[in-house]
């Protein structure tokens, strides 16, 4: 995709290192990059909270959340923040 295509229903434009949405919101990637790294670092925090309670202190947790984030969204996020360049121990 190049210069002022769109993609998808989104309307999103992407121009040497600058994502613009179509409310004319322009932040460049390495801002995008962070805020989407922040977040996914919150929401590993969270879920290694959630267990760590659930196993410590008996923080009742529905048993397919306690598999699931386990086996899937746990790890699966540790990549993804590994990939955005971040740290997750």
């Amino acid at each position: 995709m190049t210069g002022s295509e769109s993609s998808g229903k989104r309307n999103v434009r992407h121009r040497k290192g600058i994502l613009t949405m179509s409310k004319k919101l322009e932040i460049p990637y390495e801002v995008a990059d962070g805020i989407t790294l922040a977040t996914l670092q919150d929401h590993l925090e969270y879920l290694e909270q959630e267990l760590k309670d659930h196993v410590e202190n008996g923080k009742w947790m529905h048993p397919e959340d306690v598999l699931k984030s386990r086996g899937e969204y746990i790890p699966a996020l540790k990549v993804l923040v590994k990939f955005f360049g971040g740290d997750y121990e």
